[in-house]
């Protein structure tokens, strides 16, 4: 005949397996905070060299137009300087004027529940903010 667990023991063998499956969410955790602060790291070297690309770009745009009005002012012609193969120099995107903004009007302000009442909602709201997104929504790009 088996013998029988106290309940002790049953208790400690339930503890393992949730222990065992706590290491794993601790795991997962910490493999998603490092990929999450390395998307960060890299979104900020993009916009960076983002950055100083454009700035080279306009430096580089600059030159050529001033090259270019300088052959004009040498005496070619622009129809002369495009059979050579200059189509001209590099023209900058047009902005669009914007009508200005009416200001806005604030809209009243409700009153704020009791704090029990608003404590109450606020711990929930709080937890929901800090769960991830299912892996099939997380980190699209």
């Amino acid at each position: 005949m088996a013998k029988e667990l106290t309940p002790e023991q049953l208790m400690e063998r339930a503890q393992q397996l949730v222990s065992n499956r706590m290491d794993s969410i601790r795991e997962l955790a910490e493999s998603r905070s490092i990929l999450d602060q390395a998307h960060a790291e890299h979104a900020e070297k993009i916009a960076a060299i983002e950055r100083e690309t454009a700035a080279e770009i306009a430096t580089a745009e600059r030159a050529n137009a001033a090259a270019f009005e300088a052959a004009k002012r040498a005496g070619w012609s622009d129809e002369e300087l495009k059979k050579i193969g200059f189509t001209g120099a590099a023209k900058k995107p047009r902005t669009r004027k914007t009508a200005p903004r009416s200001p806005r009007v604030a809209a009243p302000v409700e009153s704020a529940p009791s704090e029990p009442e608003a404590t109450a909602h606020a711990v929930p709201a709080l937890a929901a903010s800090h769960v991830s997104a299912p892996a099939e929504y997380a980190h699209t790009q």
